[in-house]
């Protein structure tokens, strides 16, 4: 048996139980909470930053954030001015799982429906009777005028 003793040194971050003995989530997104609850409130979150700090890609850090949001940990809300234009993004973390998050999310996940992707039908070009009638040219034969120029330049030689 196997006994793990606890060195506690400066910068520890506290964090409940509950997120880290959640068994939906993977450790992958445990991984990225405690990181985002170890970060002090002003701390202003870029996925490209975080990506540039470990060794998962923004789309990755992109789709734990999804999935902490799905289970209740994170609620991301968009403010918007009195134009209704974008102002601000707010994040809230919470250490247990939020249900009223969960409503939340999958009432924007069942009005925000992706687009089915289906293999378009593609339409055949109809080669039956083809036009094969030839459009009229318009002649540009100069021939009649280049004889006369050539008689004219072997007389000046």
């Amino acid at each position: 048996m196997v006994k793990i003793k606890k060195v506690y040194d400066k910068h520890y971050t506290v964090i409940n139980n509950s997120v880290l003995n959640d068994v939906t989530l993977k450790c992958e997104d445990k991984g990225l909470f405690a990181y985002l609850w170890s970060q002090a409130d002003e701390w202003d979150f870029y996925a490209k930053e975080v990506a540039k700090h470990s060794a998962d890609s923004e789309d990755k850090i992109y789709k734990i954030l999804r999935k902490l949001e799905e289970h209740g940990y994170l609620l991301r809300e968009r403010q918007r001015n009195s134009k209704g234009q974008l102002k601000a993004n707010k994040w809230y973390l919470s250490e247990t799982p939020k249900q009223k998050w969960i409503n939340i999310f999958k009432k924007r996940s069942t009005t925000n429906k992706k687009p089915i992707r289906q293999n378009p039908k593609q339409v055949k070009p109809d080669l039956e009777k083809p036009n094969l009638e030839k459009p009229d040219l318009t002649s540009t034969n100069c021939n009649k005028y280049l004889s006369k120029q050539v008689k004219n330049l072997n007389k000046s030689l």
